[in-house]
């Protein structure tokens, strides 16, 4: 996934701004206001396409390199479909800009921004696999059933996901929130 716009600042953009050309200036005043105005950022958009056929509950396993954590085969894997090859997402990737609670994420948050359970399991498997997450991160999905945490373990050699209640975490400065496109 790409890296977010994290080290850039409002006065930065203001600066550019002034000195850019007009249709330069346009997008980097787009950028300011949407920097100035809220603590959830949008950065990137990522296409997903599945390359092979996604049953959650035989990839969503416990095993060298993925954590499955207690209650995810229930709370998720079971609730979700199997996904075909071919199928494509399109999953919008936003940097929380300081610590917040759940209630606080999803009121800054385009709609929809929840994922279907089958949604969520079929990308982020298509993601584990492909290695294209930072493993420096975590990514953090609203399904109707729970929230997905994904992250690395303290060791940094396995992924870990996770099902979580709403509001038991906040989340920190820099964390990924994934809602579809």
């Amino acid at each position: 996934m790409t890296k977010c716009c994290s080290d850039v600042t409002v006065r930065h953009i203001a600066d550019a701004v002034a000195s850019a050309p007009c249709w330069v200036a346009k997008k980097l005043g787009d950028l300011k206001a949407a920097l100035s105005g809220s603590d959830v950022i949008p950065c990137a958009q990522h296409s997903v396409k599945i390359s092979q056929r996604r049953d959650p509950n035989v990839f969503y396993q416990t095993r060298p390199g993925l954590n499955v954590l207690s209650g995810f085969p229930h709370r998720v894997a079971s609730q979700a479909e199997t996904i075909d090859v071919g199928i494509s997402f399109t999953v919008s990737e936003h940097m929380l800009r300081e610590s917040l609670f759940d209630k606080r994420i999803e009121t800054r948050l385009p709609r929809p921004y929840r994922f279907s359970e089958s949604a969520a399991c079929a990308f982020m498997a298509e993601l584990l696999d492909s290695d294209r997450l930072d493993w420096r991160l975590r990514y953090i999905l609203y399904l109707n059933s729970c929230v997905m945490s994904v992250s690395r373990d303290y060791s940094g050699k396995d992924w870990n996901v996770a099902p979580l209640d709403r509001n038991l975490f906040r989340w920190r400065t820099g964390h990924r929130v994934l809602s579809p496109a």
